[in-house]
């Protein structure tokens, strides 16, 4: 018993050390006008389409303020991505200016970036992945989840359809392939790897090999023997020639995904600036999902052209991405975005138990669905925005 709590406290060790990389990677300004400045997309001059979709889910207990906000989000993507589809619709669709916001959305390195950018109150709102928000909860910082836009684990490790490797216990002595220090998968991966009784960089080599043909050049040369991945990242891998198999445990597959995080003074302080915020992503997510067709045109013309150049890629790839923002078993329709408590809780126990996390973490210390409520609460009329998705002409 003594040695499996040692290797776990150098799991912790290992993946504090690999969120550390990520942090430093990313540079601390947001003006874009600055050497370290992350990757930044306009805000789209798209307007809604159709004389009704311009009052779209407004009720009366809804006014948009006569001035527009200034306000930045960042993201997870260290470039723009098919995968945030709720985001780019919400902006191109006129559904942010509608809620009196100017969003400019704001690309860093991964989930350790946006925590650096977080706290030193570079940017007043991130997208963060749940183990980044334990992490920084038990280093003491006010960090709260205000809505869950990834509600279910996007991640997981996969091994070529054809290997021997069966489950996350038969990597040991073997090598598994992440994207960088600071991806998104890297929690899961670690999380999967304590949970089978292996430590990272001594039971199993765990190498950065980048994405899509570089790391399938890796899988085919012998460097790894499997991959951790994102949904998306199953379809690029298969378009590049390899097919794969998901050997995540059924328990790591149920854990919660990334989340919109506010400091706790921004959450006191503008409470009603993330609700509107929060009203206009949900109707993006609910454009997007009625018209997926038309989400992956707009995605393709105006934020990610060159990821989702070949339709053949780009379709499915959007799809793949509708199917992680879609409202999970649990909860409403005019419940989405709200937070499965008993979810999280489930992970912060099972992080706890492997020692990734010291000691237990209350989910309701973390995380509000004050926000998501009060977003509902402004009125968002779910049958007219599918009816102007349905509508729309390009």
């Amino acid at each position: 018993m003594d040695g499996f709590q040692v290797r776990r406290q150098s799991a912790l060790t290992s993946l504090i050390v690999l969120l550390s990389v990520g942090l430093v990677a990313c540079g601390t300004s947001s003006d874009p006008g600055t050497e370290d400045s992350p990757t930044t997309v306009a805000e789209s001059d798209s307007t809604m389409a159709g004389d009704t979709a311009t009052t779209v889910g407004e009720s009366a207990s809804t006014e948009v303020p006569q001035e527009m906000r200034d306000i930045q989000v960042q993201l997870p993507n260290s470039n723009p991505s098919g995968s945030v589809v709720s985001f780019y619709i919400a902006q191109d669709q006129g559904y942010y200016e509608e809620n009196g916001l100017s969003v400019e959305l704001v690309y860093g390195a991964g989930s350790g970036a946006a925590v650096q950018q977080l706290a030193s109150g570079n940017v007043p709102i991130a997208s963060l992945s749940p183990t980044s928000i334990y992490l920084a909860a038990q280093e003491g910082s006010d960090l709260v989840g205000i809505y869950n836009h990834f509600p279910e684990n996007r991640f997981g490790v996969a091994v070529p359809v054809d290997s021997p490797v069966q489950s996350i216990e038969d990597l040991e002595g073997k090598a598994i392939g992440i994207s960088d220090p600071g991806g998104g998968e890297v929690p899961t991966v670690n999380a999967a790897l304590a949970l089978a009784g292996l430590e990272p960089g001594v039971d199993v080599e765990v190498i950065p090999v980048g994405e899509g043909a570089s790391a399938v050049l890796a899988v085919e040369n012998g460097d790894v023997d499997a991959l951790g991945v994102s949904k998306p990242d199953v379809l690029v891998l298969e378009l590049a020639g390899l097919e794969t198999r998901m050997i995540t445990q059924d328990v790591i597959s149920k854990f919660p995904g990334d989340s919109l995080t506010v400091t706790s003074g921004t959450l006191e302080s503008e409470q009603d600036m993330l609700a509107r915020l929060v009203r206009g992503t949900i109707q993006g997510q609910i454009w997007s999902q009625a018209n997926p067709e038309a989400t992956h045109a707009i995605l393709k013309e105006k934020y990610a052209p060159e990821q989702l150049a070949e339709d053949e890629f780009g379709i499915p790839f959007v799809e793949a991405s509708l199917s992680d923002t879609a409202t999970p078993d649990g909860l409403e329709p005019n419940e989405h975005g709200k937070f499965i408590f008993e979810n999280w809780q489930n992970e912060i126990d099972l992080n706890v138990e492997v020692d990734v996390l010291e000691a237990p973490i209350d989910a309701d210390t973390i995380l509000t669905n004050d926000v998501v409520e009060a977003a509902w609460e402004m009125g968002i009329d779910i049958e007219a925005i599918q009816e102007s998705a349905a509508s729309y002409s390009g």
